[in-house]
């Protein structure tokens, strides 16, 4: 059976569930991801369709979705910590963000290319199939997901928080309707007070 979450231990329900855990986070100013682009984002846009439109799941503070707009893509990002999106609009971009939970989206939009970098591999076993539904659902016929999660390798963490660390086939079972343009194994570097994380870099186009 996959891991279940909470990853931390000390909540009483599943990260997703409870905007105020992400409030903190943010408030604090030293979020585990930091405030710069990922650098796997380069890669990833050879991926998307010249000036096509972004949605940006889990966008935090912009530090994707911003970087995006430069380039000329159109980026709507959503994030369900009130916090992490009052800075996002702040920074006074051309992209549009909204505090809205994933699971609770009510929309008949479509994009061209959706991005996640650390939310799906919060999203409890149970949970994975609504959210990948979600996300095709989002897509466009030839729609592009990229998503950036945390890659069982070592154990990292302690007895009260294990980070999320998935297996490869976590990846491909969820995503079965896609197809897998790219599943690479990355470690993201140490920082601030954070130990270096393994990860996947996974892009998917729509069957």
């Amino acid at each position: 059976m996959p891991t279940q979450y909470p990853v931390n231990k000390n909540l009483t329900d599943y990260e997703i569930r409870l905007p105020n855990f992400w409030n903190k986070i943010y408030h604090e100013g030293n979020p585990a991801w930091g405030k710069a682009p990922a650098n796997v984002l380069e890669k990833f846009i050879n991926f998307f369709p010249k000036g096509g439109k972004i949605l940006d799941v889990g966008c935090g503070e912009g530090r994707n979705s911003i970087p995006l707009s430069k380039k000329g893509f159109t980026v709507h990002g959503i994030d369900i910590s009130r916090t992490a999106i009052k800075i996002a609009e702040e920074k006074k971009s051309d992209c549009t963000f909204d505090c809205i939970d994933i699971f609770k989206i009510d929309t008949n939009e479509k994009y061209n290319v959706i991005i996640d970098f650390g939310l799906y591999h919060f999203v409890p076993h149970e949970l994975r199939q609504k959210y990948a539904d979600i996300i095709y659902k989002m897509l466009d016929q030839e729609g592009i997901y990229c998503n950036q999660s945390g890659r069982l390798e070592n154990k990292l963490g302690s007895v009260d928080y294990t980070p999320p660390q998935l297996e490869e086939q976590d990846m491909l079972d969820t995503f079965k309707n896609f197809d897998i343009l790219l599943l690479e194994k990355e470690t993201l570097p140490s920082f601030s007070d954070y130990w270096a994380y393994p990860c996947w870099n996974m892009v998917a186009k729509i069957k």
